[in-house]
């Protein structure tokens, strides 16, 4: 089942994006719509601040401030496809490098 695969959730309706990664295999409502991939690269444009200029042109906007982020309209983002020439074993230490480096005051 893709509950239990890693995948990226993300609620219908938001003042901003509010994509998070899931590799725990959560069961989710139809408060929220899951993408079945374990893509942090997606995950990371889903979450920027570009991709939000082109959700408040392309979403429904709702009372409030909010947005409705349905999957008819996500799926028209234009994402690039990029080819890594890093290394996989490399891309992994610098993903887990900020999860054990000591901020600086």
């Amino acid at each position: 089942m893709d509950f239990e695969k890693p995948k990226i959730v993300y609620p219908v309706i938001a003042v901003h994006n509010k994509f998070t990664f899931d590799v725990d295999g959560h069961y989710t409502n139809d408060k929220t719509f899951f993408i079945p991939t374990d893509n942090l690269y997606l995950l990371a444009i889903l979450n920027s601040s570009v991709a939000f200029l082109f959700f408040r042109a392309e979403l429904s906007a709702l009372r409030g401030g909010f947005f409705e982020y349905r999957a008819q309209t996500l799926v028209h983002t234009p994402i690039r496809r990029i080819t890594f020439t890093t290394p996989p074993d490399e891309r992994t230490r610098l993903l887990e490098k900020p999860k054990t480096s000591t901020p600086t005051v």
